[in-house]
C-alpha cells in the first residue's frame, strides 16, 4: 500500500538502515529532533531525502537549515608543538617549514573569510510549490452527465529510502472508493464543493487527527514524521476550498487533490516499512461485488454463513494488520518479537492508534459497501457494535494464524526433503500479533465504542458507483478469405453490472466461440452462426429456468430473450445481400456471448469472485497431453461457487439436475475449445504410401 509522510531531519544528521527481518520491520527507537524554530516546511522531494540503505547526510534545496558557514580546517601547529630552539636536524627543519607555511595559509584564508559575504539561508518553498509536489500525479476526472467522478493515481509518496512507498494502514483503494462515492452524485461543481467541505469536517472530527495532537510528538517521532506535515497539508486544503467556493469550476479539482494529500499525511495513514501488498487489489473488488449484488437482491435476502465469512475476511484484508500490529506491539529488532522489554509505544497510545485505524477503515468502507457491513454486523452502534468489531477481528487474526501454521508445515516438509531447515517461519510472527490483540482487546473495544457514532455519519448519503470490467469487444476480420476473430472483455454481470462469478471460466467461453468460427470462409461463418442460433433454445441450461425463484426466473428470462432477439436480428441481416459482413458478425457474436452469460447459473450471485488461475492455465496447457487437458477442464469449472449458489437460492431439492446441466454445458464448451484430433479413415496401405 504505497504512501506515507515525509521524514524531517536537520542538515548534517544521518540515518542508517536498522536490523530487519523477512518482512522488513524497522527499529524506530531513535528519535528525530524537532524542526528548527520558525520553519514551517514539512514536505521535501523524494530525491532529496536520506536513503535508508546507507549513511548519507541530508542536504535538500527545499529544506531550510540553521547551519552557518564554517572556516576550513588547517594543518597549522600550535605554539606548543613548535620546537623551542633551532635545530640542525633536517627533519626538524622540514617540520618547522611546514608549520610556518601552514600558519601563513590559515591567515590568508581568515582574511578572505572576513571579506567574503555571508551566504543567505534558502527561502522556504511557497505553499503552491509544496502543493504541486505533494499532489504528484493525481488526476480528477468528472463525468457530469452521469454525475460521477474518477480519481487517477495517488498523492506523492512521502517516506524516504528503500521503504519509500510505506505501507498504508488502510488500503488506498478504500480511500479512493470512499471519495468517489462521496462526490459522485453531485449535480454540479458547487454541490461537489459543499460535499467536500462536509468530508473535511467529518475527518477533522475523526480519530486519526487526534491520536497524536501537536503537543504529543511521541507517535510521530517514532514514525519518523513531523506534526507540521499534516498542518501544511491542511492549510493548503483550506486555502483551495476557499478558492473553490468562490470559483468551483476553476478550483474544485485542486481542492479534491489537496483533500487526498491531507488524508495521506494523517498520523498512521501509513507506516514506514516495505509495502509488500496485502491483496487489496483482490479483496476490494470482491467486497464491491458483494455490495452490488446485495443491492440487487435487497437487504431482506438472507446470506449463508459462507457469504458472511467472505465479507468479513475481505473487509479485514483492507487494513494492514501485519504492519499495524508489528508497529504497535513490543517487537524491537530482529529476534525480539513480543518479548523485548524495550517498548515502542505505551499501551494507551498503541490501543488508541489501533482503534483509530480500524474505525477509519469501517468509516470509509461504509461509504461504498454499507449493506455488506450491515449484513455481517459491522455497522451496529454503541457497545454492541464495538464488541462485534473486536470479535470479528479476533476471528480473522486466528484464521491468519492457522493459515500461517499450515503454510509453515508445508514449507517445512519441502525443506526437509531437500535436506534443509525452514528459516523465518510465519506462525511465530502471527502468534505474537494474536497475543498482542488478545491482551489489549478490551481496551481497543472501549476506544472503538467512543467512535461508533462517528463512523459513516457525513451529513449526506453517498452514491453507489459500479466499477465495470472491460466491456465486451468483438473484432472480426477476413484475411485471404478466412475469418480472424478476437474477443476481448466480457459481458456485464446479469446481477451486479460487473464481472460476477462464472461457473465456467469466461475465458473458456470466448475460446469456444472463436474455435467455432475462426478460419472459416464467409459461407462457413454464416452457417456456423445459424447453428449457434438454433442451439440457444435447446442448450441444457435453459431447462434450469424453472428451478429459479420467481423474481430471479423472470429477470433471467428477460435477459435471455433480449440477447436472443439481438442474435436473431443479426442472423437475419447476414442473409441479406450487401450487408456489412464484419459488423454483422460482430453483432451476432456479441449477442451470442450475452446469451451464454444470461443462462441460469452461468453467473452466480453468491460465488467466489477471486481468480482461480484460469488465464495462466489456458496459456500454458499442453494440448497434446490428455492428463493436462483433464486437469485444465477441472480448473476452469467452479464447482464450489455452484454449490454455494444452490445453497443461497435454497434450491437444494433440484441440486442434482442443476449440477448435471451446468457440467454438460461446461464439457461441451471445453470440447469446442479443445477439439480432439479427427481419426484418419485412410487404410494402412494408404498411410504407408503417404
Amino acid at each position: 500500500m504505497p504512501g506515507g509522510r515525509t521524514a524531517l531531519m536537520d542538515e548534517g544528521e544521518t540515518e542508517t538502515e536498522h536490523s530487519a527481518e523477512e518482512d522488513m520491520v524497522q527499529d524506530v527507537s531513535p528519535m528525530l529532533p524537532s524542526p528548527p524554530v520558525g520553519h514551517t516546511l514539512s514536505m521535501v522531494p523524494m530525491d532529496s531525502l536520506v536513503s535508508m540503505d546507507e549513511e548519507t547526510t541530508l542536504s535538500s534545496p527545499l529544506v531550510p537549515t540553521d547551519s552557518t558557514d564554517s572556516t576550513d580546517s588547517t594543518d597549522s601547529m600550535d605554539e606548543e608543538s613548535t620546537p623551542s630552539a633551532p635545530s640542525t636536524d633536517s627533519t626538524d627543519v622540514q617540520r618547522t617549514a611546514r608549520g610556518k607555511k601552514a600558519r601563513k595559509r590559515t591567515r590568508d584564508e581568515d582574511t578572505d573569510e572576513e571579506d567574503r559575504p555571508a551566504k543567505k539561508k534558502p527561502e522556504p518553498p511557497s505553499p503552491e510549490e509544496i502543493r504541486t509536489w505533494a499532489q504528484g500525479e493525481l488526476q480528477v476526472s468528472w463525468d457530469w452527465p452521469h454525475q460521477q467522478v474518477h480519481l487517477i493515481n495517488r498523492p506523492q509518496k512521502q517516506f524516504s529510502g528503500s521503504r519509500g512507498e510505506g505501507a498504508h494502514t488502510v488500503a488506498w483503494t478504500v480511500v479512493d472508493r470512499a471519495v468517489q462515492s462521496n462526490l459522485s452524485g453531485s449535480a454540479n461543481p458547487a454541490e461537489a464543493v459543499g460535499r467536500l467541505k462536509l468530508m473535511v469536517t467529518h475527518l477533522k472530527n475523526g480519530p486519526l487527527p487526534t491520536i497524536a495532537p501537536p503537543g504529543d510528538r511521541t507517535l510521530r517521532t517514532k514514525q519518523y514524521t513531523d506534526v507540521t506535515v499534516e498542518s501544511v497539508a491542511l492549510s493548503n486544503l483550506e486555502s483551495s476550498l476557499r478558492a473553490a467556493e468562490d470559483n468551483p469550476d476553476e478550483h474544485l479539482d485542486d481542492a479534491v487533490k489537496d483533500f487526498l494529500v491531507w488524508r495521506n499525511t494523517l498520523p498512521f495513514a501509513a507506516i514506514q516499512r516495505d509495502a509488500t501488498g496485502a491483496g487489496e487489489g483482490t479483496y476490494a473488488p470482491r467486497l464491491a461485488h458483494r455490495e452490488a449484488l446485495r443491492r440487487a437482491a435487497g437487504e431482506d435476502q438472507e446470506l449463508p454463513e459462507s457469504s458472511r465469512e467472505d465479507i468479513r475476511f475481505a473487509t479485514w484484508k483492507l487494513v494492514d494488520t501485519v504492519a499495524l500490529l508489528d508497529e504497535l506491539s513490543d517487537r524491537v529488532g530482529k529476534y525480539h518479537f513480543g518479548v523485548d522489554p524495550k517498548k515502542k509505544y505505551d499501551d494507551g497510545p498503541a490501543e488508541a492508534t489501533f482503534a483509530a485505524v480500524v474505525a477509519t477503515l469501517l468509516d470509509e468502507v461504509s461509504r461504498w459497501a454499507p449493506l455488506s457491513l450491515r449484513a455481517v454486523g459491522l455497522r451496529e452502534q454503541g457497545a454492541d457494535g464495538a464488541k462485534a468489531i473486536t470479535d470479528a477481528l479476533a476471528e480473522y487474526l486466528a484464521t491468519e494464524l492457522t493459515t500461517a501454521e499450515e503454510t509453515d508445515d508445508l514449507h517445512r516438509e519441502q525443506h526437509k526433503r531437500q535436506g534443509g531447515v525452514l528459516r523465518n517461519p510465519l506462525a511465530p510472527k502471527w502468534l505474537a500479533r494474536v497475543n498482542w490483540f488478545d491482551s489489549h482487546r478490551d481496551k481497543v473495544r472501549e476506544q472503538l465504542e467512543t467512535r461508533m457514532g462517528w463512523i459513516g455519519h457525513y451529513g449526506f448519503d453517498p452514491t453507489h458507483v459500479t466499477r465495470t470490467q472491460k466491456p465486451l469487444l468483438v473484432k472480426p476480420t477476413f484475411v485471404k478469405g478466412k475469418l480472424n476473430l478476437t474477443i476481448s472483455g466480457r459481458p456485464k454481470s446479469p446481477i451486479s453490472g460487473s464481472q460476477g462469478s462464472h461457473i465456467t471460466a469466461w475465458a473458456l467461453e470466448k475460446r469456444a466461440t472463436i474455435a467455432r468460427l475462426a478460419g472459416k470462409d464467409e459461407a462457413g461463418v454464416k452457417k456456423e452462426i445459424e447453428i449457434m442460433q438454433a442451439e440457444c433454445s435447446r442448450t441444457p441450461a435453459v431447462a434450469l429456468l424453472k428451478y429459479l425463484p420467481k423474481e430471479e426466473r423472470n429477470l433471467t428470462k428477460d435477459r435471455m430473450d433480449a440477447a436472443k432477439e439481438e442474435l436473431d436480428a443479426a442472423v437475419a441481416q447476414l442473409k441479406e445481400k450487401g450487408s456489412d459482413l464484419p459488423t454483422t458478425i460482430a453483432e451476432a457474436v456479441s449477442a451470442y456471448q450475452n446469451y451464454r452469460n444470461a443462462l441460469p447459473f452461468a453467473t452466480t450471485y453468491d460465488g467466489s469472485r477471486d481468480g482461480h488461475g484460469e488465464g495462466a492455465a489456458l496459456q500454458n496447457v499442453d494440448r497434446n497431453n490428455p492428463r493436462a487437458l483433464k486437469a485444465l477442464k477441472a480448473t476452469l469449472y467452479d464447482k464450489a461457487s455452484l454449490e454455494r449458489e444452490i445453497e443461497f437460492l435454497k434450491v437444494q431439492e433440484h441440486a442434482a439436475a442443476i449440477r448435471a446441466a451446468r457440467l454438460k454445458e461446461h464439457n461441451t464448451q471445453f470440447d469446442r475449445a479443445f477439439p480432439k484430433p479427427k481419426r484418419s479413415t485412410a487404410t494402412k496401405a494408404e498411410k504407408d504410401t503417404a
